[in-house]
C-alpha cells in the first residue's frame, strides 16, 4: 500500500512538472510571437513622408537614408532576438513533451486515466 501511495505522489509530481512546463512553453511561444509582430511592424513601416515642406532636396534624402539605416539596425536587433526566442521555444517544447510523456507513463503505471488533454480534445 505504501508503494501505491508513493506512486500516486510521483504521479502528482509528474503532472505538476508537466503543467509547469506547459506554462513555460506558452510563455516562450508568446515571447516568440511578440518578436515576430515587432519584425512585421518594422517591415511595414513606410519610408519617411515625401517632401512635407520641412525638408528640401538633399535634407530629405539624408533623412530617408538615416531612417533606412535605423530600420536596418533595428531589424538586425529584432532578428537576433527572434532567433533567441525561437531557440528557447524549441527547447521548452522538448521539455514539455518529455514532462508530459513522464506524467503519462506514471499514470499508466498506476492504471489511471492521465490528466490533461485527451485524444479527442482539440
Amino acid at each position: 500500500m505504501a508503494e501505491r501511495a508513493a506512486m500516486a505522489r510521483l504521479a502528482d509530481l509528474a503532472q505538476m512538472l508537466s503543467d509547469a512546463q506547459m506554462v513555460r512553453l506558452r510563455k516562450s511561444a508568446e515571447a516568440r510571437e511578440e518578436a515576430e509582430r515587432a519584425l512585421a511592424r518594422l517591415d511595414s513601416l513606410a519610408d519617411p513622408p515625401a517632401d512635407s515642406g520641412a525638408f528640401m532636396g538633399a535634407s530629405m534624402e539624408q533623412a530617408g537614408f538615416r531612417f533606412q539605416l535605423w530600420a536596418d539596425r533595428r531589424r538586425a536587433e529584432v532578428n537576433t532576438l527572434l532567433a533567441r526566442r525561437k531557440a528557447q521555444y524549441l527547447q521548452d517544447r522538448d521539455g514539455a513533451a518529455r514532462a508530459f510523456g513522464r506524467a503519462m507513463a506514471v499514470s499508466r503505471l498506476l492504471g489511471e486515466k492521465p490528466a490533461g488533454r485527451q485524444a479527442g480534445d482539440q
